[in-house]
């Protein structure tokens, strides 16, 4: 639709009470190209909660919000399946975020999503928390992967009278 929404994390996400997932809170969205378009317009400002900051996000460079809303869903799941946070910050001064970084670059899984995911899983989570945004996947691409193809979703009836 042309929008990133710039603060995904839990406490952002609703589930209506048919089930369905409502996403709230779009006071740092940002349009990042009208339906005319073809180009995508940069951000320059950081905004969101900071465990769900993508790395990009604290460079003084424009970034592409897209991949910033990628990188927010991945933590978001790790924060549901393992009940905290991997990291506060996704930036160098963060232990926890070193030692991922480093576990990346040794071609090695980091511990935390090993030990809540399994092969299909771990490996869409790694390359949507990769720190070179260009290298993440797009939301098409992730809805693709053969982990997401093979969740089973529960189906809500729906109450015709009702908006959903």
């Amino acid at each position: 639709m042309g929008i990133a929404h710039r603060d995904l994390k839990p406490e952002n996400l609703l589930l209506t009470n048919y089930g369905r997932l409502k996403i709230s809170d779009f006071g740092h969205a940002e349009c990042f190209r009208l339906a005319w378009e073809d180009q995508v317009h940069m951000s320059t400002r950081r905004c969101g909660s900071a465990p769900y900051v993508s790395p990009e996000q604290y460079l003084a460079q424009p970034f592409d919000p897209r991949y910033a809303d990628i990188w927010a869903a991945a933590i978001v799941y790790i924060a549901m399946r393992a009940g905290r946070n991997p990291w506060k910050s996704a930036t160098v001064k963060d232990e926890c975020f070193r030692d991922y970084t480093e576990d990346c670059e040794a071609g090695s899984q980091y511990f935390l999503i090993k030990d809540i995911t399994h092969e299909r899983s771990c490996a869409i989570l790694h390359s949507m928390l990769n720190v070179t945004p260009a290298h993440r996947p797009g939301v098409a691409e992730t809805l693709r992967s053969q982990w997401l193809q093979e969740v089973c979703c529960c189906q809500a009836t729906t109450n015709p009278g009702l908006p959903g």
